[in-house]
């Protein structure tokens, strides 16, 4: 079968659109629980069509053109279309698998929504900035024009352990993003993830500079047949009293 149709949706019920703050203008988190405290939250919602051919299928290269359309529901004329292709070379347990996409979109859109980080974005957006504004707010603020760029992956798989480097570049120092993961297997049906992400830097020379723009996180999935359940790392949430972010 050569032709994959698909339907994604995806939501969260209490997003944070607007931060509670003390009378010193600093962000207040919620007693007993170390979140940001909110004033206000909404439902996001995000569905994506996604249609791919797959153009070779050989034993050691397989090739598949793809075209994504995604919108943020909750968002007025919030769109995004990425078109690209994936190749594999090697074997099904050695090989090397190369993503080039490209994207366009949107000001107010951003692609990946909900990701590993989704639990810090949704409280505060990066870039860092004061005010810290959640994800949501970020985008609802964001002018109504066209956004052009790309975001290249290379993973490469040995024997069930993989590992993932991907760039993403929109124009300028604001809009660059860079991507590393490693997949472990533990057992049969345990698996350990680590994850690293940088936004905003400039120069591939800084991309992992640690600073408050870096992000890590660590995840621990259980298959179940079918179902895959997900364990993230506890998150706690520290105020920069000086700079009024987390």
């Amino acid at each position: 079968n050569r032709l994959t149709l698909g339907y994604t949706n995806a939501w969260d019920k209490a997003a944070p659109v607007t931060l509670s703050y003390n009378t010193n203008g600093s962000p207040v988190t919620q007693t007993n629980l170390d979140n940001p405290k909110t004033t206000e939250v909404t439902r996001v919602s995000i569905e994506g069509f996604d249609l791919e051919y797959r153009l070779l299928n050989l034993p050691f290269l397989e090739f598949t053109p793809y075209l994504d359309y995604n919108r943020i529901k909750t968002l007025d004329n919030s769109t995004g279309t990425h078109y690209g292709s994936m190749m594999r070379l090697g074997t099904k347990d050695l090989n090397i698998i190369f993503k080039p996409e490209f994207r366009q979109m949107t000001g107010n859109y951003t692609p990946m929504y909900f990701d590993s980080f989704y639990e810090i974005e949704r409280f505060q957006s990066f870039p860092t900035g004061a005010p810290m504004r959640p994800k949501y707010e970020q985008l609802q603020n964001q002018p109504n024009t066209t956004v052009r760029g790309y975001y290249h992956t290379l993973y490469i798989n040995f024997f069930h352990l993989g590992f993932e480097f991907a760039v993403e570049d929109y124009g300028g120092k604001d809009k660059k993003r860079v991507f590393a993961a490693a997949y472990i297997p533990l057992g049969s049906s345990f698996q350990l993830s680590f994850f690293y992400s940088r936004k905003g830097y400039d120069g591939q020379g800084k991309a992992f500079e640690i600073d408050e723009n870096a992000q890590g996180a660590a995840e621990l999935s259980k298959s179940f047949g079918p179902l895959m359940l997900r364990v993230q790392n506890y998150r706690k949430y520290y105020l920069d009293s000086s700079e009024k972010t987390f």
